[in-house]
């Protein structure tokens, strides 16, 4: 088997998200809800397979098409050997790798422990992943995919608004 094997996850981030609002007879909100994956997918702004691939081949040479994995469900890794990889480099076509958390968990679980796991990014970052790079940035895609950080500015700026009128109010400035 080949010693580097790279990942491509060409299926959208969160699929489940859109099928909450593709039933027939599902409520208002929920369809809403099924909307929002369209603004987190244009926030992502995943890259290209080719563009990926154009990527490779600057940062390793040419890869022969086997060890080039393309995946369309993230729950299910190809049958390889992973006990004779080498390197294996996960190719997120985002910065973050949004919706890659269940191909990382299964690569992390199965690979040899001497495997070195690299990430290359659609905005041509590389870097080694171990567990703790892991989780900062499953942390990131929490706040991206739930908001908080927006929610927090927003609740903050609610809350503080009254007192900046106010003030501009006593010394006199409409």
């Amino acid at each position: 088997m080949a010693k580097t094997v790279y990942l491509f996850h060409s299926g959208k981030a969160f699929p489940r998200l859109k099928a909450l609002g593709e039933k027939r007879g599902r409520s208002f909100f929920l369809r809403k809800l099924a909307a929002v994956e369209n603004l987190l997918e244009l926030r992502r702004n995943p890259r290209s397979q080719e563009y990926m691939k154009d990527l490779v081949r600057g940062a390793y040479g040419e890869c022969p098409p086997a060890q080039f994995v393309v995946m369309e469900n993230p729950k299910h890794l190809p049958e390889i050997l992973w006990d004779t990889v080498e390197e294996i480099v996960l190719l997120w076509p985002d910065a973050n790798g949004t919706g890659w958390t269940p191909i990382e968990r299964n690569v992390l679980r199965l690979k040899n422990p001497i495997t070195r796991v690299v990430v290359l990014n659609g905005r041509r970052r590389w870097f080694v992943i171990n567990r703790m790079t892991w989780y900062g940035f499953r942390l990131r895609r929490l706040l991206e995919k739930t908001f908080l950080c927006e929610l927090g500015f927003l609740t903050f700026f609610i809350c503080v608004s009254p007192f900046l009128v106010l003030t501009d109010l006593l010394r006199g400035r409409r």
